[in-house]
């Protein structure tokens, strides 16, 4: 059901933000990129799904367990991050790079 609610994270977390993502990425922001430039045409739908999850989650712990729903294996947390405010900048960082021609 989440696959189909939120195609574009659901790509994203789970196939960028894998279990082994940092043998292939140094930041989140260099998944991001990846995706975007891999996946251009699911990656337009990722600003207003990450939209839809924060309106959605009720608090971090819930957002969280939805990322990992989602396929994540970064959570945000554990990296000392507010995990909105790195959705916020996941979907900035999209949006940046959407707006690039590609």
């Amino acid at each position: 059901m989440l696959e189909q609610q939120y195609p574009a994270l659901w790509q994203f977390l789970g196939a960028y933000l894998h279990q082994d993502w940092r043998e292939e990425y140094e930041s989140t922001s260099d998944a991001v990129q990846d995706f975007v430039t891999g996946s251009r045409v699911l990656a337009v739908n990722l600003p207003p799904e990450i939209d839809d999850v924060l309106a959605s989650a009720t608090d971090d712990v819930s957002l969280e367990e939805l990322l990992v729903d989602l396929g994540s294996f970064f959570i945000p947390s554990r990296a000392g991050l507010d995990p909105r405010d790195w959705l916020r900048q996941m979907k900035d960082e999209a949006q940046l790079l959407l707006t690039q021609p590609g």
